[in-house]
């Protein structure tokens, strides 16, 4: 490792032990990360010079000088996300806006009278006003989009367009899209831990009568193939479709079809039918078409809303990370 990439390294060290204490004083940078005084000294004048960290209020001391302090400038960058979803068959959507530290700043829930594309600039342009260092923009909905346009989606007034190169252009800022299983995935970390980063988990959902759908995390990144369609199980481009009788054969089913694709470490069932109490028949019944040893862990939830929630949270502080990535 040549010197630039040694300081490069120590810098970022720097910038993660900030961030965790949120506020520290060279000292204790310096013990965090195992780096000389000297050395936090230099580069904490770069992150200065960045606007990435700023002095505060001196800390009360025993004796002598007190040490001066540094903060962590979470609110440099921030992200506005949305989620929709439905609740007593009425359609809501939850805004909140997040912040470099994973904090939400605000938050805020909406009850539009019809889901049109008008609804999105009409609540998020508000909060970009208010918070012009907003960098990024996620959107997450039931559906999918496909090839840039939104070809399976529960709102028929949204179907067919191009959403997030239109919503991009009406807020001036990039837009990220997710639907609900892709999100619940990427915050399944309560669930798997390290895994979600480190190995394959597959969540999928199902609800009523609709076909299921399978959102793919590989070592930590959302899978979604050439078209955006990986995970549709091929249902949703079947002209026939049957809702399944039985929701334990049917959780095999997807369970033996994952095993076989994608042979996951990790997986986590969506349906308001099924309980936890369900999971040693379902894994019998898989163990009669699939070895036992290559059955993966398996997680029921019956509703997908608070993944799904978290999942979006997730990943706008994802997003957020990788555009101060790029500014390093």
């Amino acid at each position: 490792m040549d010197k630039k990439d040694l300081r490069q390294r120590n810098l970022q060290m720097l910038r993660e032990a900030l961030r965790k204490l949120r506020q520290a004083s060279k000292p204790r940078l310096a013990e965090e990360t195992g780096l000389s005084v000297v050395t936090v000294n230099s580069l904490m004048n770069l992150l200065l010079e960045k606007n990435e960290a700023e002095p505060v209020v001196e800390a009360t001391s025993t004796g002598g000088r007190p040490a001066r302090q540094y903060r962590f400038r979470g609110e440099r960058r921030l992200a506005i996300a949305c989620y929709m979803y439905a609740e007593n068959n009425k359609d809501m959507m939850v805004v909140f806006v997040v912040n470099l530290l994973g904090e939400i700043v605000e938050q805020k829930e909406v009850y539009p009278e019809a889901v049109t594309k008008e609804i999105f600039p009409a609540a998020l342009q508000p909060l970009l006003k208010k918070y012009p260092q907003t960098a990024l923009v996620v959107v997450g909905m039931p559906g999918n989009e496909i090839n840039g346009s939104l070809d399976v989606v529960n709102y028929q007034a949204l179907k067919g367009m191009p959403f997030s190169r239109w919503l991009s252009a009406e807020l001036n800022r990039p837009v990220h899209f997710t639907n609900d299983i892709h999100a619940a995935v990427a915050g399944s970390g309560s669930l798997f831990g390290k895994t979600v980063v480190d190995e394959v988990v597959v969540g999928v959902y199902w609800a009523g009568d609709s076909p299921p759908e399978a959102g793919i995390f590989l070592k930590g990144k959302l899978y979604m193939g050439r078209d955006g369609i990986a995970g549709e199980l091929g249902h949703r481009f079947q002209k026939e479709w049957q809702p399944p009788k039985d929701a334990v054969r049917e959780a095999v089913r997807v369970i033996v079809l994952m095993i076989r694709t994608w042979n996951p470490h990790g997986m986590i069932l969506y349906n308001e039918k099924l309980r936890m109490e369900d999971l040693p028949r379902i894994l019998e019944l898989c163990g009669r078409e699939i070895p036992a040893r290559f059955l993966p862990t398996v997680v029921i939830r019956p509703d997908i809303r608070e993944d799904y929630g978290q999942g979006v949270y997730a990943l706008a502080g994802k997003y957020l990370e990788e555009i101060q990535e790029l500014e390093k």
